[in-house]
């Protein structure tokens, strides 16, 4: 049952669409970068995020400010939360900076000042604080501007080699590039300039040049059309304006995502390319059912509610490969025909409503076991199927009782998993109002308290019982405090077209007054 998990988070993502806004300027990025982070207003956005890292941080170390500045340093050689550091370095932040990363190496875009402060003018900068707070401990030397090669080929963190560096400079095509190449005559650091807008790479072992190259383009895009921008740029900056536009390539499609920080949390509203046509509005008397149970057990660590299309539930899709990853784990003995058959019975059963329930994690059970992780999926079944699909299970249930999980179908529903209690718990009818339909095709919902309690037992060496326990383990170990405190941690999500809109909110929970 772990295939189910990770096969049915495979339909995530999440909200309504905004509406559009004027043209802003777009990122200067390459058009394949991984990541893409577009700060249109530095000067606005970067207090807002700093105030919420910095409390973020308190109790996820690795959200703390320094680590985003160690980070951007070497691209962009000044504290990118730090607004006169960036002055200091020739930046001007009240102009847009986009960080992006490109085959591992990052690059930083943004305007330079019309009078940058003079290198030996500026004084000593300071190391940020163990918090991340703002903080400043240890005094540090002048830090060169990200355009100015140090003489170890490296500005701000870890220097990257002894050797000695040789200055280069050429123009092409209207772009002026300037860097630090060591013996081979690979650049260690570098820019790209076109006029007042630069672009700074600073790389370890790693030749920077086809990045700057990348970036020229970009830089050319840019000054040609402020204004306008080719796709995938101009996709970030449809709907309303942000703080913080983030692009990333993701294997499902690109995904593309406003932030805003807020005093209690971030919420982010984006795009997934492609995907849309895996779900569907959810129609409200075939999702009531799975609706009600969701309320009827608020305390489960995490839900997952889905409305599959079509398209989903038909032969060789997304959830035909689920259903054979969760069958073959929730049924190690089950034999092949009868398990391929009822297989076919539920993808012709199944009406669309679906709903997942971790409950519960076991690092202990044997690498493989379905006992590894406690879980339940429920999903709505059409009446006509429903004689057909009993006795489909009857020629299963009793190698799945073998291996602990309980199934059943009662009132349309189907029920599959190793979590007694919440089977029993979601079959009962429940004495409370019914709930309202439910709106959107995908909602994720984390009780954190009960999420940190799941997250508790695993230890450092249940990391070689597989991957899972490895990233949870650092879950918890980076974020643990952070998650048992938050107030909300909720994904929705809808089709629209052939993309997926999305929103996710994140309540951080009362912080302290720093």
């Amino acid at each position: 049952m772990t295939g189910a998990v990770l096969a049915l988070a495979t339909f995530l993502t999440a909200t309504p669409q905004s509406k559009p806004a004027a043209p802003e300027a777009p990122p200067i990025a390459p058009m394949d970068a991984r990541i893409v982070l577009h700060l249109p207003a530095p000067t606005q956005g970067l207090p807002a995020f700093r105030q919420l890292f910095t409390a973020a941080g308190t109790k996820a170390p690795l959200l703390r400010p320094v680590t985003f500045e160690r980070l951007f340093r070497p691209a962009l050689g000044a504290d990118l939360f730090d607004l006169e550091a960036l002055a200091d370095a020739g930046i001007d932040p009240q102009h847009p900076i986009t960080l992006s990363q490109w085959r591992g190496q990052w690059l930083a875009c943004f305007t330079t000042r019309a009078n940058p402060t003079p290198t030996d003018e500026r004084g000593a900068r300071q190391e940020p604080g163990a918090d991340g707070a703002g903080e400043r401990e240890v005094a540090l030397a002048p830090l060169p501007l990200p355009m100015d090669a140090s003489a170890s080929g490296r500005s701000g963190a870890g220097a990257q080699s002894a050797r000695p560096l040789k200055p280069v400079r050429f123009e092409e095509q209207g772009v002026t590039f300037r860097g630090q190449a060591d013996d081979t005559g690979a650049w260690l650091s570098g820019r790209a300039r076109l006029g007042s807008l630069v672009c700074s790479a600073n790389a370890i072992g790693v030749d920077v040049r086809p990045l700057l190259r990348l970036a020229a383009d970009s830089l050319r895009d840019a000054n040609a059309s402020p204004a306008r921008a080719p796709e995938p740029q101009a996709l970030a900056l449809v709907g309303e304006r942000a703080p913080l536009v983030g692009r990333f390539q993701t294997r499902h499609g690109r995904l593309t995502a406003r932030f805003f920080p807020n005093d209690s949390g971030l919420v982010a509203r984006g795009k997934l390319q492609g995907s849309g046509e895996l779900l569907a509005k959810p129609e409200p008397k075939a999702s009531q059912p799975l609706h009600q149970m969701t309320r009827s057990a608020p305390d489960v660590p995490v839900w997952l509610n889905l409305s599959l299309s079509k398209k989903a539930l038909a032969a060789g899709g997304k959830l035909d490969q689920a259903l054979d990853r969760a069958l073959r784990h929730s049924c190690l003995d089950c034999p092949a025909e009868a398990r391929l058959a009822l297989q076919r019975r539920l993808l012709e059963s199944l009406s669309g409503p679906v709903a997942l329930a971790i409950t519960g994690l076991d690092p202990r059970a044997p690498r493989g076991s379905p006992q590894q992780i406690r879980q339940a999926i429920f999903a709505s079944v059409r009446e006509a199927e429903q004689p057909k699909l009993k006795t489909a299970l009857s020629a299963i249930e009793p190698r799945l009782a073998q291996s602990r999980f309980g199934v059943g179908l009662r009132g349309g529903t189907l029920s599959l998993g190793n979590d007694e209690k919440l089977l029993k718990q979601v079959s009962t009818p429940s004495e409370t109002a019914s709930a309202p339909p439910p709106k959107d095709a995908v909602r994720l919902t984390f009780h954190g308290a009960r999420l940190a309690e799941l997250l508790q037992p695993i230890s450092m060496f249940d990391m070689a019982n597989g991957s899972l326990f490895g990233a949870l383990f650092f879950l918890k170990m980076e974020a643990g405090a952070l998650i048992k405190s938050a107030d909300k941690l909720e994904l929705t999500a809808n089709p629209v077209g052939p993309d997926i809109d999305f929103e996710a909110t994140i309540a951080l929970g009362q912080q302290k007054k720093r």
